[in-house]
């Protein structure tokens, strides 16, 4: 296990800065998630930390060591893709053994040898154990399913026991009830290797439900680290607030109050038109009914707002007026030119 601290570090390609002054501290041992829409370079940030991209600017360090000058071979990490890149004419356990072929260990009397035939197939073993692959090793990744092959991926990246593991976006090809079960098995995974983990999604649910702590990158810079439940209490700014959340934070811009206006579709409660305290009044539009749960399309001086009831509320006609209440402590400020977070 080892800590990833990236110092300053920026990428160019031409004259577009796709990671801007990036300075961060992955833990050691700890899951983290670099998150947010596609184009804000935490693709490239997890590609530099693999040594398959070069900073233009700042330094890495996996350890210990600074990695920079290092080749991707010499920084001992794994890298899941969203491709399963899996060899299609090997079986499950030799697709498994296949970066232990050239991989060395150090000898008790200080030399460097290879993996023995039977340290890789006790490794092969144990990962497919630890994976529920062990009945699936002599059959060839056609034969399997999606959810399957990316399981056989993880494993392939588990045996050589790197100093921390990078994923790029590896549930985006499964479907919804398979990237559930795999969120799960990750974090099972996690539990059991304690390995370091850098992952990259633009899915909050993945971030939400798996990361120790997530990053937040927009536009190159980092926006915001911090736990799950801090970032969405207490988002840093605007991009951050609207970002996480689904529906995502209701901002909008309010008479008498400076800057816009946050909340959450869940802390808000209509009213009859009317109410006294009211945050605001607004015109009920469309209704989305979920089962657990239904979302309510309010228009607030020509501004949308959606609130999150439960089924058994009072059901509002489209066109009719209500009021919006929120308790205080639930709202939030930004600035208006920043973005920032106000008080």
């Amino acid at each position: 296990m080892s800590s990833i601290v990236f110092e300053g570090i920026t990428k160019r390609f031409g004259d577009a800065v796709a990671v801007d002054d990036l300075s961060l501290e992955v833990r050691d041992g700890e899951f983290l998630v670099l998150l947010g829409p596609s184009g804000c370079g935490k693709t490239t940030a997890l590609r530099m930390i693999a040594g398959l991209d070069a900073p233009s600017a700042g330094s890495i360090r996996i350890g210990d060591r600074v990695v920079d000058d290092l080749e991707p071979a010499e920084r001992n990490i794994s890298m899941v893709f969203q491709s399963y890149a899996l060899y299609p004419h090997m079986t499950v356990a030799r697709n498994i053994e296949s970066p232990m072929l050239a991989r060395k260990v150090a000898a008790p009397d200080g030399t460097v040898r290879k993996l023995t035939k039977a340290e890789r197939s006790q490794r092969i073993a144990e990962a497919a154990a630890g994976l529920g692959l062990e009945d699936l090793l002599d059959r060839k990744p056609a034969a399997l399913s999606g959810g399957q092959r990316q399981r056989v991926a993880l494993a392939r990246a588990i045996v050589g026991r790197p100093e921390a593991f990078l994923m790029d976006e590896p549930l985006s090809n499964l479907d919804a009830k398979l990237r559930v079960a795999t969120r799960a098995e990750l974090v099972r995974l996690h539990e059991r290797l304690g390995t370091t983990i850098v992952y990259v999604t633009h899915d909050q649910v993945e971030a939400m439900t798996m990361a120790d702590r997530v990053a937040l990158l927009d536009a190159g810079r980092l926006q915001q680290v911090g736990t799950p439940q801090e970032v969405y209490d207490r988002p840093a700014n605007r991009f951050v607030a609207q970002f996480l959340g689904s529906p995502p934070m209701n901002v909008l811009r309010l008479d008498g109050r400076p800057g816009w206006t946050g909340v959450r579709p869940e802390h808000v409660e209509l009213a009859p038109a009317g109410a006294p305290g009211a945050l605001a009044e607004g015109v009920v539009g469309a209704t989305e009914w979920l089962g657990h749960e239904r979302h309510v399309h309010v228009e607030v001086a020509g501004q949308p707002v959606i609130v999150r009831e439960p089924v058994d509320a009072p059901v509002r006609a489209p066109g009719g007026a209500v009021a919006l209440l929120v308790v205080p402590e639930h709202l939030h400020g930004f600035d208006d030119d920043t973005g920032a977070r106000i008080t």
